[in-house]
């Protein structure tokens, strides 16, 4: 990337990067432009979307000892797996976190619950695998 920084303007545009360079400026046309009048409401409801961000959760906490190649695939094979238990789409998905990131009240009061599922999983999960009488 900052081999790209040492040629002026008009050398990017002509370099094989020009169609990055249109994709950007279309996407903060966009962006500007979806600022402009209301807001439009996340395609997921808040509900759906803590219980996929909690497996989103365990997921990545599944992916910490990966590295590379493997992390990767493992990562798509996963995302992929909770987009279709949760019967969502990732452009869906990624649109309503989009949409949330500009309500960071709303998103933090969202992640308290997302943050209270997987509390109560591990206790859970540490009461059932705890035998009767040993502690």
């Amino acid at each position: 990337m900052t081999n790209l920084l040492k040629y002026s303007a008009s050398q990017w545009v002509s370099f094989q990067y020009f169609p990055i360079v249109k994709l950007m400026a279309a996407t903060l046309l966009l962006v500007g432009l979806s600022g402009c009048g209301k807001e439009a409401a996340p395609p997921i409801p808040d509900e759906k979307l803590i219980e996929i961000l909690t497996d989103v959760h365990i997921a990545e906490a599944a992916l910490e000892g990966l590295n590379g190649k493997a992390k990767d695939s493992v990562a798509i094979k996963y995302y992929g797996e909770i987009f279709a238990i949760h019967h969502v789409e990732q452009a869906d998905f990624d649109t309503t976190l989009a949409i949330l990131m500009r309500d960071p009240e709303k998103f933090g009061n969202l992640y308290e619950k997302v943050a209270a599922n997987l509390e109560k999983m591990r206790v859970d999960m540490n009461e059932t695998a705890t035998p009767d009488g040993y502690e």
